[in-house]
């Protein structure tokens, strides 16, 4: 029962460290349980409002009732001190963690940094000491634990800015916010400052990859089995730090923190990649190799080749200390650092294997990119690079602090990779699917759509178009978007290294649109050219018509264009004007809509749209009467089709927000769903008329 219930302690406290702990094993994992239950429950004393001062105490007191020999009504205390009896944790370190707790009663801010690594030592660093006990270390690791718990530590303080503000505390020290020009760290200087706290959250983020970084050269003590689970909680902290340097206002609407598919994803390719360095039973050893996997590199010596026929195990084992031989030595000069360049030396070693078929097959380079790329970035080479694959779809934050590069390794690809996300997938048939149904609708005979022309301009709007608007508008935007919730996570976050690739991107999107253009007579050129220049026109200055309150929505028009494009294809005459209008009217109305979610980014970065001038519920309004005028304009066109008054939908679900306008930015992402439903019947109500006519 005790077990049970703090294993549920464990799962409800921490993510990260709940699923990184699966991967420990079995003698260990149990011992870190008890570690966290109790470190957990004197914690929720005072991570709440208002504070159990009373049940603090009254904690501390059974713990050293407990510690003397005293019995006490408390399976928390009594399993931890059996813990701390049995792996020799020093009296002073639970004392000092205790004493951080109390801290957390009395104190709501910190002048100095000194101040708060004092804090953190009894908060973190000790907790990292008696990690470090379980997992049965020497005590030359014990900095390196403890490091480990401070750099942790502080990237929960950084991400846990907005919930700590919350309870009235903050840890980031005084003299930190000063030397970025900020009184504090309320909701409403941060975004009155935007800038300032951005640089302030970029050189703190530093300042933890310097302690992470130095802590993980202590890995070479972990045991090969705890190595996975301590390496896994390490990449998921420096995942929270990419995040947090992106978007740093991130921190004050939620706390960042890695999905559990994620974790697992993770952890799963971290143990595989351990595996594959540990030899088979009864496999064939080099003469004088030892048999720890691990031995021979913290020894530094080469394991010798073995004297006898065995050509094909000679030949695997230089190349195996070939590939250790490139590979950087961290910490000391003098010798490899076992495990903790496992997972990175697997990769390497599983590419050396499969040189003469997969890798050969699909990238003849491979293993000596790998290697190349090790050195350069200071970062283990994705999956995706190991295996010879040609995208790489989520880069990782370099140790050192770096970013990713599209170099020459494998640049190209992973630059195709950056611009298929670019284009917004999900927003493809914003463009193709208003095309196809106007063509169809146009449309006098089936032939029709055999026409090159046809399949030309629908593979444009498919892709290449949705490059050009998007490139577009992620290229003028690069400074708002650093404050935008959505970058990042629902969309690709810009890079400076990318801005390049992109621009080339955009301007290759709109040349092929203009190419095209001359292909439809003067008429549907001119549709062509209205398209282009309102995508440019939305992002780009002087006009930058997404800056301008009503215009910003009037101008969504362009997602019609391609509709009336397709329709002066076929029918040679201009859509009906009652399209025009339906059409003008929903469009403006998914803008408006879209915007309303981005209403608190676009302020803190000084953006003016409708949706900030307007407000939530005003906006919701608004979109409500625009799509009822769309709706009633397609009854119009179409009387007798009672599938049209499906459309009613739309000013029902802004109805419906009005009441809960929270809610908007979670319905938002269902509305590519239910845009491709309608399209999908306008589309059958066009191939309808195309077969039998109205």
């Amino acid at each position: 029962m005790n077990s049970n219930q703090a294993l549920s302690i464990f799962r409800r406290g921490s993510r990260t460290y709940f699923y990184s702990s699966l991967f420990f094993p079995g003698w260990a994992r149990a011992e870190v349980i008890t570690l966290y239950a109790f470190v957990r429950t004197a914690d929720d004393f005072v991570d709440r409002l208002p504070q159990d001062v009373a049940g603090l105490e009254a904690f501390i007191s059974r713990y050293r009732s407990a510690l003397h020999g005293q019995g006490v009504d408390d399976w928390i205390v009594q399993d931890f001190v059996s813990l701390a009896d049995r792996r020799g944790f020093k009296p002073d370190w639970t004392e000092s963690f205790l004493a951080s707790m109390k801290a957390d009663v009395v104190r709501r801010h910190y002048a100095t940094l000194r101040e708060l690594e004092e804090y953190m030592w009894g908060s973190a660093e000790v907790v990292g000491l008696m990690m470090a006990r379980i997992l049965r270390l020497p005590a030359e690791a014990n900095g390196y634990a403890a490091l480990l718990g401070r750099a942790m530590q502080y990237i929960n303080i950084l991400r846990d800015i907005g919930a700590d503000q919350a309870l009235g505390r903050t840890y980031v020290p005084q003299e930190l916010l000063d030397a970025h020009g900020l009184s504090d760290l309320s909701p409403e200087t941060v975004r009155a400052q935007p800038r300032a706290f951005g640089r302030l959250m970029e050189a703190e983020v530093a300042r933890y990859l310097g302690w992470q970084t130095q802590a993980e050269l202590g890995f070479q003590y972990l045991p090969s089995r705890a190595l996975v689970a301590i390496r896994l909680a390490s990449d998921m902290y420096r995942w929270t730090a990419q995040q947090i340097s992106r978007r740093p206002l991130l921190v004050l609407e939620r706390s960042v923190r890695p999905s559990i598919g994620r974790i697992l994803t993770r952890g799963v390719w971290l143990t595989a990649a351990s595996a594959r360095t540990q030899p088979r039973r009864g496999a064939w050893r080099p003469h004088g190799a030892a048999r720890r996997p691990q031995a021979a590199a913290l020894s530094g010596t080469t394991p010798r080749p073995a004297k006898g026929p065995a050509h094909q195990c000679r030949s695997r084992a230089r190349r195996r200390a070939r590939v250790k031989a490139r590979m950087p030595k961290v910490g000391r000069a003098d010798s490899l650092q076992g495990p903790c360049e496992m997972p990175y030396l697997a990769s390497a070693w599983a590419t050396v294997r499969v040189q003469g078929k997969l890798a050969a097959a699909l990238r003849p380079d491979c293993p000596l990119r790998l290697v190349r790329e090790w050195r350069s970035r200071q970062r283990p080479p994705s999956f995706a690079l190991c295996a010879g694959a040609w995208l790489d779809p989520q880069p990782r934050l370099a140790p050192s602090g770096g970013s990713d590069t599209l170099d020459g390794h494998g640049g190209f690809h992973r630059s195709f990779w950056m611009l298929f996300q670019v284009s917004r997938p999900r927003f493809w048939l914003y463009l193709a699917g208003p095309y196809l149904v106007g063509y169809c609708a146009g449309a006098a005979s089936i032939s029709e759509l055999l026409r090159p022309r046809f399949a030309a301009h629908l593979l444009y709007f498919l892709w290449p178009a949705n490059l050009f608007l998007y490139a577009t508008n992620d290229l003028a935007d690069a400074d708002t978007d650093r404050f935008n919730p959505k970058k990042g996570t629902r969309e690709h976050y810009l890079r400076p290294e990318e801005r390049g690739y992109l621009a080339v991107a955009a301007l290759l999107g709109g040349l092929i649109g203009a190419g095209l253009a001359p292909t439809s007579g003067w008429s549907g050129a001119a549709y062509m050219l209205a398209f282009l220049a309102l995508g440019a026109a939305y992002s780009l200055p002087p006009l930058r018509f997404k800056a301008r309150p009503g215009l910003d929505s009037a101008s969504n028009v362009l997602y019609a264009m391609p509709g009336f494009l397709g329709y002066v294809q076929t029918a040679g005459q201009a859509p009906p004007l009652l399209a025009f209008l339906g059409a003008a009217s929903w469009t403006a109305a998914m803008h408006l809509f879209s915007a309303i979610p981005d209403i608190a980014a676009d302020r803190a970065a000084g953006l003016s749209t409708t949706a900030t001038a307007l407000g939530a519920r005003r906006s919701l309004a608004l979109c409500g009467a625009l799509w009822t005028v769309a709706w009633l304009s397609l009854v119009a066109l179409l009387p007798g089709w009672p599938v049209v008054w499906l459309g009613a939908v739309y000013p029902l679900v802004c109805l419906a927000l009005w009441f809960r306008p929270s809610r908007t930015g979670r319905i938002y992402w269902l509305f590519p769903w239910l845009n491709a439903a309608t399209g999908f019947v306008l589309f059958l109500l066009a191939a309808h008329h195309l077969a039998v006519g109205l």
